[in-house]
């Protein structure tokens, strides 16, 4: 009869949710493979600046997203301050100082929550106090926390050309 489906649909399905089933253990392989790398680089007692470069780095491959930066929070001046970024086509801003609840990243460190932002790259640029964002185009923001032994160390900040939906 029309429509029904015949051995050949079904195998075709079969081998479609498999290669899907692949293709999402691949990336979880690469994920732990990520995350291995920077807990060896945590347990060597590695620099913290390289084991920084690596998170960063490795963030942006397995995240296909265009750029991001970790900012150290300073405890005891009180302010967010630049640790390494990568990413960036124009400039990475190195300078950023920021206060408690000064900029997206600030108020990540107000709230220990995460921030998602997608605007203008204007509107953005000008949340961010970053002024060479603007020429980089960026509309997708995510600021998360960086929480050890129940403090905030710092925040992780992940920028896309393009809008994300995750």
């Amino acid at each position: 009869p029309y429509g029904t489906p015949t051995y050949l649909d079904w195998y075709i399905l079969d081998i479609t949710e498999r290669k899907h089933a692949e293709e999402r253990i691949s990336l979880q392989i690469q994920r732990l493979g990520a995350l291995q790398m920077i807990d060896a680089s945590i347990t060597a007692n590695a620099d913290l600046t390289f084991t920084l470069q690596i998170l960063v780095i490795r963030l942006i491959e397995l995240l296909n997203v265009d750029a991001a930066l970790v900012l150290r929070f300073n405890p005891k001046t009180k302010l967010l301050e630049y640790a390494f970024g990568d990413g960036f086509r124009i400039e990475v801003p190195t300078g950023v100082r920021l206060r408690v609840g000064e900029s997206y990243a600030g108020k990540v460190v107000e709230t220990r929550q995460p921030v998602r932002v997608t605007s203008s790259p204007a509107g953005l640029a000008a949340q961010l106090k970053y002024s060479s964002l603007l020429k980089e185009g960026f509309v997708t923001y995510y600021g998360l926390p960086l929480i050890a032994k129940g403090e905030v160390r710092g925040v992780l900040e992940i920028f896309h050309r393009s809008r994300l939906e995750h």
